[in-house]
């Protein structure tokens, strides 16, 4: 029910939502887009040695504002000042200038596979600290708004103890040593440690805190609704009916998913039509094989990691 093209959308348009009219963003958007909690421990190993290379034998539980600034200003005083002679990860640059396939495969590949964290307090990693420190100072310069009046905006009620805000007596403790009262808990800091969603199992979807999960679907929906390439211009008239039927959502196909498109047109040969590699790469295949066993679907799709096969040669005679 989120595709903005819905007739029963229409009934909205009276109280203000609107198609096609571009969407804005407020600044506490850049602060509830911070995921650093659900960072990867693959991730975070990978942010472990890059810091460490930056300041070296430096313990990051420690360091400055300053240290960050001037370490990271040195870092891109490093960087080449022609983009086109960047590299990425540990790959090299073919001949032509660009990176091989198989390279980026294998990146994206890796992903795929790799578990995210989970949302919640505590779970940040170390390596982030300076950087977390950084985020709450901008959201004091800007200006923001509080968590409990980002809450009021989304008609969410405001937390009336820190206790409604986490559960955990030591979480706790730390706010009402920082902040007195929870009026007072900053957007930034409140987001990260707000207690999360329970999982329910199937159909757990996103087990953010309830602020951060209200922001963002609520954002979603104004984007696919203002964007007037995805409502008031989507049409054949406007896309010729190849490009209407190329972006359009098959329901037969990965139960509607498209992002199979990309990766198949951007890597040809690398992906097989019924991969979830393909189909499904937010989530990892191990799950998909349990999720699609749960359907009576799993001798369906191709679990393998994606591997090339080039085009047959024809043999006409």
């Amino acid at each position: 029910m989120l595709d903005p093209r819905e007739q029963a959308f229409d009934a909205f348009d009276s109280e203000g939502i609107s198609k096609g009219v571009g969407n804005q963003v407020c600044m506490e958007f850049n602060l509830i887009y911070r995921w650093h909690a659900t960072i990867s421990d693959q991730n975070e190993a990978w942010c472990n040695e890059f810091m460490g290379k930056l300041w070296p034998g430096q313990d990051l539980a420690t360091l400055t504002q300053t240290q960050l600034f001037e370490g990271f200003k040195n870092w891109g005083h490093t960087i080449d000042a022609d983009p086109a002679r960047w590299v990425f990860g540990d790959l090299t640059r073919n001949a032509s200038g660009g990176f091989d396939d198989d390279g980026l495969v294998d990146i994206l590949t890796s992903t795929t596979e790799d578990i995210a964290g989970a949302f919640g307090a505590r779970n940040v990693p170390t390596a982030l600290r300076a950087i977390e420190i950084l985020g709450i100072n901008q959201g004091r310069n800007w200006g923001t708004a509080s968590l409990n009046e980002v809450r009021k905006f989304f008609k969410l009620k405001p937390h009336e103890t820190f206790l409604d805000i986490n559960p955990d007596p030591d979480v706790v403790a730390s706010f009402e040593a920082l902040y007195g009262e929870p009026d007072n808990v900053e957007l930034y800091p409140g987001l990260v440690c707000e207690d999360t969603k329970q999982p329910i199992v199937p159909g757990s979807g996103l087990c953010a805190g309830l602020t951060v999960a209200k922001a963002i679907l609520s954002d979603a929906v104004s984007l696919v609704r203002g964007d007037r390439y995805y409502t008031i211009d989507s049409s054949p008239a406007n896309l010729t009916s190849f490009g209407f039927n190329e972006i359009a959502s098959n329901p037969d196909v990965g139960f509607g998913t498209t992002i199979y498109k990309l990766l198949q047109r951007a890597y040809p040969g690398w992906y097989r039509s019924n991969s979830v590699y393909a189909l499904f790469p937010l989530t990892i295949p191990s799950e998909n094989r349990d999720i699609l066993a749960t359907k009576e679907l799993e001798a369906e799709y191709d679990y393998s990691p994606p591997s090339f096969f080039p085009q047959p040669t024809p043999v006409l005679s």
